[in-house]
């Protein structure tokens, strides 16, 4: 693999460890590395009581929780996987038909564990009265947008864990590491992770995965004098760079020490992204020729060469490209086919 892409990856490793060590897990006994397992300790019910540090203190659970509720994008995955079926989780609402609350394989995951999930939509706000009516031992929102006041409402009605640090920005091995230790999983998550890195080197290698620059891109037809671009602090952009893709300079220079989880262009500076080979972007066909029209746009090598690969935002992988433990292995081959279809 060219040199580029360890750099980048060499990047994002150590943005993750940082990541780790704002988590501050604890599990009875010092952190060491990225294990949070007390070796000296034989079941899941000597882990407690843990604490887990967050953007907003720290939480002590201090048994196993029975009756888990989750919040947040698609946070009910880790416990699922984990073979945790939580009592109620948050709807989902991006890249699902109407009229369904669950994305195929979170709800795959539910029937195997034979159970029937209660969704909460969460769109307008969080429904308090519908979390507590769930009588939840722990509340998992380690990935999502919950501010101070709502994290003080939710522990009101159960200890809460939130993300380690910025909003809408936690690593996906981070979030696995943080619900594995709530639940006193912490072993079976490391294993997750270890098997989806696994997986992602073996698939990045079958599709041919060699350091290509290829961003996430957002704009709306409404409106392309604006660009938005996932950075890899965000799921959508560090996922790219997990698959062996790089991330383009352009967009790392522009983006420096920002927490955001995404930068924003205008149109009229697109010459200065000049080393993106490929894109990923919402949308369908016509607006990809919307795009390929757009003169300023053009000056993308990305957009010049029609190398734009659309997701229909209304599909499962619409979501799937922002990776959950559960969504990598349902879609990652088409995923990377969608890419390599782009590049080739």
């Amino acid at each position: 693999m060219s040199k580029r892409i360890s750099n980048v990856q060499m990047m994002n490793r150590r943005r993750f460890i940082a990541a780790m060590a704002a988590a501050g897990i604890t599990c009875g006994a010092a952190m060491s590395g990225f294990a949070f397992a007390d070796e000296n300790k034989d079941s899941e019910k000597d882990a407690f009581p843990v604490t887990i540090k967050h953007a907003f203190g720290e939480t002590t659970i201090e048994a196993i929780p029975e009756r888990v509720v989750t919040a947040g994008w698609s946070v009910h995955d880790v416990p699922l996987a984990l073979g945790i079926a939580p009592v109620a989780c948050e709807a989902a609402n991006f890249g699902i038909v109407e009229g369904q609350t669950l994305l195929p394989w979170s709800e795959k995951a539910y029937k195997k564990l034979g159970v029937e999930p209660i969704t909460i939509d969460n769109n307008d706000g969080y429904d308090f009265e519908a979390i507590s009516d769930a009588r939840p031992d722990v509340i998992l929102c380690t990935y999502s947008g919950v501010t101070e006041e709502d994290y003080k409402e939710l522990s009101k009605i159960a200890p809460t864990v939130p993300y380690p640090e910025v909003a809408w920005s936690i690593p996906w091995r981070t979030n696995i590491q943080m619900c594995a230790a709530a639940l006193g999983k912490v072993k079976e998550g490391d294993k997750l992770i270890e098997d989806l890195e696994k997986l992602m080197a073996d698939k990045a290698k079958e599709y041919g995965v060699d350091g290509q620059n290829v961003a996430f891109l957002n704009v709306s037809a409404t409106d392309m004098g604006t660009l938005y671009f996932y950075i890899p602090t965000d799921g959508r952009g560090s996922y790219l760079v997990d698959l062996g893709y790089s991330c383009p300079q352009s967009i790392l220079d522009i983006a420096g020490d920002t927490k955001d989880f995404y930068i924003q262009v205008s149109s009229e500076d697109a010459d200065k992204l000049s080393d993106i080979e490929a894109m990923v972007i919402y949308g369908d066909e016509a607006f990809k020729k919307q795009i390929m029209a757009d003169p300023l746009l053009a000056l993308i090598p990305a957009v010049a060469n029609g190398r734009l690969a659309m997701i229909d935002g209304s599909k499962p992988i619409a979501a799937a490209s922002n990776p959950t433990c559960l969504s990598i292995p349902a879609t990652i081959d088409e995923y990377l086919s969608l890419i390599r279809g782009v590049l080739e």
